[in-house]
């Protein structure tokens, strides 16, 4: 009879058995959030800068603190090995925007007011929306650079 008592289990307070469950998910969604990026493995190769910047970048980037990923935004397989499966159209992939789409590509996610509510932002829509809009028309020569 001693012996079986060595073997069994402490029990443990609801309290702790909570700690301990709070503790695996933790850990359990910072490695899910540190999955591969073949996005990122492959600009990071690239020579031009075009390309291989915003990878580059994308460690400081508000869109990583947030949890969010190349494509997030701009869609595509970033588990895949092989630059044709990562860009798939099938797999929703848009690429880089055309600099007169950037408002309403950025929009897609900034102007719901829910979704960017999950994310916590630090600037609302209308701000970015405006810096944006900005430097779109400046781009296009619709409107004179007086201000950058």
């Amino acid at each position: 009879m001693e012996s079986e008592d060595r073997f069994k289990t402490a029990s443990l307070p609801p309290h702790c058995k909570a700690i301990a469950i709070a503790i695996v998910l933790i850990f359990g969604s910072l490695a899910s959030a540190q999955k591969k990026s073949s996005c990122i493995e492959c600009h990071l190769k690239l020579d031009d800068p075009r390309l291989s910047a915003p990878a580059k970048l994308f460690d400081d980037d508000i869109h990583k603190s947030r949890g969010l990923s190349c494509n997030d935004c701009h869609g595509g397989d970033p588990n895949a090995d092989t630059k044709e499966a990562a860009k798939d159209p099938s797999k929703g992939y848009l690429g880089k925007p055309k600099t007169l789409d950037i408002p309403a590509y950025c929009g897609k996610c900034h102007s719901d007011a829910n979704l960017m509510k999950r994310f916590n932002p630090s600037l609302d829509w209308w701000t970015v929306i405006a810096s944006l809009g900005a430097a779109v028309l400046i781009k296009a020569g619709l409107i004179p650079n007086i201000v950058w």
